[in-house]
């Protein structure tokens, strides 16, 4: 079967920027196939990667470029950010529990 994707090669400089890694979102797609063999096709590049100032600035442009992937033409596999995005969500949510936990902390 064939999947339209988006698929991100890089190291993540807004929220890593030391280990370089490939992530890949299928669109449409709905299980898991960690640890599984797959075959992805890159069809078009849509940007370098950059680093943002903020999460929430890298999750604007995530946004933009899966809008600009999906407008591509049939069964194109680019840059893959959708998953960054949930990931940038949790990171966002980890960041602002620990800040909770500190604020408790130093309350003390």
């Amino acid at each position: 079967h064939v999947w339209r994707s988006i698929t991100n090669v890089g190291v993540r400089p807004t929220v890593d920027g030391s280990t370089l890694c490939a992530e890949t979102h299928l669109f449409d797609f709905d299980g898991n196939l960690y640890g599984r063999n797959i075959r992805v096709e890159f069809l078009e590049f849509i940007r370098p990667e950059q680093k943002f100032a903020s999460v929430e600035e890298l999750t604007a442009q995530v946004l933009k470029d899966i809008e600009k992937a999906k407008m591509s033409g049939d069964n194109s596999a680019v840059i893959e950010l959708e998953s960054k995005l949930r990931k940038l969500y949790r990171i966002k949510y980890e960041i602002e529990q620990t800040a909770l936990q500190l604020k408790n902390y130093y309350k003390k």
